[in-house]
């Protein structure tokens, strides 16, 4: 760690940023935060300033049905920043709130993830498509009732064709997903001034 700009892999170069600028407890343990689910939403930054699109994700949620949903996966090798404080926003700042809302009414499986009153105050720079799928299910979206294989045995709506996760979490792959949607990201602080975290779920 005392070489940080070494020929060592960027993953390996961001650990060890991590560790020394996450906040610690009185022992020197790095402190693991929660953040739920409707506090976050994707930076715009996030994948070169291309917004996640609602068929990537419904295309992601029928892997995860296949393949399985982890929640070390969900919170690993990810950075998510915090909001500006109103007192630091520049003129016509447009929020994470805002510019989520306005990208994901153009989508139609998308519209309808962000409400105005959503308490928003951080963005995910990783792991979007997920997020997406995350909100999509809790504010029960259509989404249709062909997410996955008949052959599967799995259903992801009720039958109005509206997302469902007492469907979804039914099935043994995805048994973890419904604890992840109750509890959100978990990370470690980072004492930086964008006052951003690293999502991490174990050290």
């Amino acid at each position: 760690m005392a070489d940080l700009i070494s020929t060592e892999g960027i993953c390996v170069r961001a650990a060890a940023w991590t560790m020394k600028y996450c906040e610690k407890d009185g022992y020197n343990k790095p402190l693991l935060i929660n953040v739920p689910l409707l506090e976050t939403c994707v930076h715009k930054g996030n994948r070169g300033f291309v917004y996640t699109q609602g068929k990537g994700c419904r295309t992601l949620l029928g892997k995860l049905g296949q393949d399985g949903f982890l929640i070390d996966v969900a919170n690993s090798n990810g950075i998510v920043m915090r909001e500006l404080p109103e007192a630091d926003r520049p003129a016509n700042y447009e929020t994470f709130l805002e510019y989520n809302m306005k990208k994901s009414s153009n989508d139609e499986l998308l519209a309808g993830a962000y409400l105005a009153s959503d308490p928003v105050g951080f963005a995910n720079l990783a792991h979007c498509h997920v997020e997406q799928i995350g909100r999509a299910i809790i504010r029960k979206l259509n989404w249709g009732h062909d997410v996955f294989p008949p052959e599967l045995g799995l259903k992801a709506c009720d039958p109005n064709g509206n997302l469902s996760i007492s469907a979804l979490a039914a099935h043994p792959n995805l048994k973890e997903l419904q604890a992840w949607l109750e509890v959100g990201f978990q990370g470690f602080q980072l004492e930086t001034g964008a006052g951003s975290f690293r999502l991490q779920s174990r050290i």
